[in-house]
């Protein structure tokens, strides 16, 4: 546990360290509060166990006198006084209480963010191997396991055993050889079970991580594709497939809470059978007095009420950390990154990239390392500042990969991407995508209105709406939201767009674009679900109307590409050709095949 504890330390912030440091404080000072309770207890049993003691002990005696108390006085001063230490010790138990939760709710939320920030930054390679709903699960349930499985149990074991070996120091003094061995019984009793369940608790733990990350990826892939569950009639295989894990989580941790908690009755048990045990050698092996057997015991009895629940919540906090360490390794090792480390820290990094006159792909190769028969070579190509460039080719010809690399959202396995003289590179290649507006073919719309997703990530308060009107109508959108929306661009689309068809979905994407205004405007196969009459509506008018920015163009029809000034033509991963739309016609028998081919699907 230390080693995970240490582990979890170098991923808090400063902030949160001070935090556990004040809970550390806290705990020490609940344990010196429960030891103080129990001996405010000790003189009232005594003295009604023995009157006489009143009289007899120098210390009772001397508060007689400088409080000038008569006997039954100094009794009621000294209830008093115990009952306001333990109110003063419950008082502060809620306190250390309420603070735990809070202190493991923000490093849950710090942690949960951190993690956050690292798989938004993280390489786009990442989220093609990561699915979303595995990242969810880690995000929401798996962070919070280094909380409830680390750190708070290593703090709450810390707490209790401070605690309890305080009042054992109690016990020790009063009767040795007793507390001796009763603590050897006690530390055995658990010691043993906890030899017989900590393999089941790791089990069942490992199973319960399996079937939440299970249970996220079958709600995931449920509701994504709810419309054919309805058509299909697929809904019981969901049904039955989300409750098989849904019943293993449960199982699992049902049986956690029972074998956490199957020490404590058997305990008690044991602890009243070592009393009476200790009552009968008090009595007939040492020949005390019942008055003082009785004291003694009242005080055992007061001291294993603070002890037993020490004892239980220690068990229960390693059996905690057993049942979660499954679960939490992967999180550790995310949060292990390095990347997590420079994000961090503040970007010094003043370099910025003005495109000014061309971008050059220059000798690019790239290969996926999950499909070994494709792979993109690019030799010497420009696309040069303010021109229409089309990129098209059959399916599979590496029209995207070429869309990725150029974004920086893949990095070539050799070459290098040039914009005017600046090499792209991991430094700058932020400053470069702040260049970019891409517009993909399936594109996310929120469940917002038509505004708000035009102006996609900007705070409400501070959209243009003017700008938001203009963006809708050079993607021709405009006309649809005066004509036949009534709330206009207050219209709310549903969740990913239920509301609205595909074309008009990707035409709230362009608009997104032109709304952002930025130098390069990609259109990644972004008109498929249009009409040919409106996409070449939409073209003209972004051409005419966006003449200072470099437009790219992916598509597979190819006669949009008419007014292109430059065409990119890949074929199996090579560009097959790099000219302009007549000559093309004239040189290449794949672009008119394509031509063919598209002429045959209008």
């Amino acid at each position: 546990m230390f080693k995970e504890v240490n582990h979890s330390l170098k991923f808090l912030s400063k902030k949160d360290k001070r935090k556990l440091i004040f809970l550390s404080l806290s705990k020490f000072i609940n344990g010196i509060l429960d030891f103080v309770g129990v001996v405010s207890v000790m003189p009232i049993i005594a003295i009604v166990a023995n009157q006489n003691l009143i009289n007899e002990n120098k210390y009772l005696i001397q508060l007689k006198s400088t409080f000038e108390l008569n006997d039954k006085n100094l009794l009621v001063m000294l209830i008093l006084f115990s009952i306001f230490l333990l109110l003063l010790n419950y008082t502060f138990r809620i306190i250390d209480s309420w603070y735990d939760a809070y202190v493991g709710r923000e490093i849950w939320k710090n942690l949960s963010s951190k993690l956050f920030k690292y798989y938004i930054n993280e390489d786009y390679i990442y989220h093609l191997k990561n699915s979303s709903n595995s990242l969810l699960e880690r995000l929401n349930v798996k962070v919070n396991f280094i909380v409830i499985g680390v750190i708070q149990p290593f703090f709450q074991i810390v707490g209790k055993s401070f605690s309890s070996v305080l009042i054992f120091l109690i016990l020790l003094f009063l009767q040795p050889m007793a507390t001796i061995i009763l603590t050897t019984i006690v530390i055995l009793f658990f010691q043993i079970i906890y030899m017989f369940i900590r393999n089941k608790i790791e089990f069942y733990g490992k199973e319960q991580a399996e079937a939440s990350k299970q249970e996220y990826k079958i709600i995931d892939q449920a509701l994504k594709s709810i419309k054919d569950i309805k058509i299909n009639q697929t809904f019981n295989f969901y049904k039955n497939y989300y409750y098989k894990f849904l019943k293993m989580s449960v199982n699992s941790s049902v049986k956690k809470v029972i074998f956490m908690s199957f020490p404590r009755n058997f305990l008690e048990l044991i602890s009243f059978f070592l009393i009476y045990i200790f009552l009968i050698y008090m009595l007939f092996v040492a020949n005390s007095k019942l008055p003082e057997i009785a004291v003694i015991i009242a005080i055992y009895l007061i001291s294993l009420q603070r002890i037993l629940p020490n004892a239980q919540a220690i068990f229960s906090e390693i059996s905690n950390y057993k049942f979660y360490r499954y679960a939490h390794q992967e999180v550790f090792e995310d949060l292990n990154s390095n990347k997590i480390r420079l994000l961090d820290k503040e970007e010094n990094n003043n370099e910025s990239i003005d495109f000014r006159d061309k971008i050059t792909l220059d000798n690019l190769e790239f290969n996926y390392t999950e499909n070994k028969h494709f792979n993109l070579i690019v030799n010497k190509t420009y696309i040069k500042k303010g021109n229409f460039i089309g990129i098209c080719g059959i399916s599979g010809s590496g029209k995207s990969t070429l869309i990725n690399l150029i974004t920086g959202l893949l990095t070539a396995s050799k070459g290098s991407i040039f914009v005017d003289e600046n090499k792209l590179n991991n430094f700058n290649l932020r400053k470069w995508q702040k260049n970019i507006a891409y517009v993909p073919q399936s594109p996310f719309i929120s469940d917002d209105t038509i505004k708000n997703n035009i102006a996609y990530g900007v705070p409400e308060n501070d959209i243009n709406f003017e700008k938001v009107q203009n963006a809708a109508k050079i993607s021709k959108l405009d006309r649809l939201i005066s004509n036949e929306l009534p709330n206009k661009y207050n219209t709310l689309v549903g969740e990913d767009g239920v509301r609205l068809s595909g074309g008009q979905k990707q035409r709230i994407s362009i608009a997104r674009a032109i709304y952002l205004d930025r130098k390069i405007i990609i259109l990644d196969e972004s008109t498929s679900s249009l009409d040919l009459p409106t996409e070449q509506e939409i073209l003209s008018s972004l051409k005419h109307t966006q003449k200072n920015k470099t437009i790219i163009f992916v598509t597979h029809r190819v006669l949009s590409l008419k007014n292109c000034d430059r065409i990119v033509l890949l074929n199996n991963g090579r560009v097959e050709a790099h000219d302009n739309y007549d000559n093309l016609i004239k040189s290449s028998t794949i672009f008119n095949n394509l031509i063919q081919e598209s002429t045959n699907k209008n």
